[in-house]
């Protein structure tokens, strides 16, 4: 079954608008695109952690979960480490908001198949921001672990946020 995408209003309001003018302003390489679509992960500590921000997995060969002021759970470990800028995968090309809205819609339907296919043993949140004002998509991802979510009622925030829970 394919997962529901969960919005707050803001949110719901972005989408809704991109699909009024279906009109695009720019063309994107698909070659520039593959790491954002198709990720490179790597496990460390029961973690998942992308390797396309740092383009090398061998960064990860001592990397450790331990538990400090800014991680204090390996859910904040994995939604830290997993900060995907869409922006960044454009490789400098401009394109407008509204086509950066559903490129990074595209990039949750493509991370559902791969979460689905690669670790279908583990439930897998990935989220998706919109600032509004610089105009940028951010997307990010962690293993679904109860005791750890950090989400909670995604009413309460004012920018525009998704999720969708994969492997549920």
């Amino acid at each position: 079954m394919y997962p529901k995408l969960s919005a707050n209003k803001e949110m719901l309001k972005l989408i809704e608008w991109t699909k009024k003018d279906k009109k695009s302003n720019g063309k994107i390489k698909i070659y520039n695109l593959l790491e954002l679509l198709n990720p490179s992960i790597v496990e460390v500590d029961d973690c998942i952690l992308i390797t396309n921000n740092t383009g090398n997995s061998e960064n990860f060969d001592n990397y450790k979960f331990a538990p400090s002021e800014f991680y204090l759970t390996k859910t904040t470990f994995e939604h830290s480490n997993n900060e995907v800028y869409v922006d960044f995968y454009l490789h400098g090309r401009k394109i407008s908001f509204k086509d950066k809205v559903r490129l990074t819609l595209c990039t949750i339907d493509a991370w559902i198949v791969f979460f689905s296919r690669e670790y279908p043993d583990r439930t897998v949140k990935i989220i998706f921001s919109a600032d509004t004002e610089y105009k940028n998509t951010t997307l990010w991802f962690y293993t679904l672990r109860e005791e750890e979510d950090f989400i909670g009622d995604i009413e309460e925030y004012p920018a525009p946020l998704a999720y969708v829970v994969v492997n549920e």
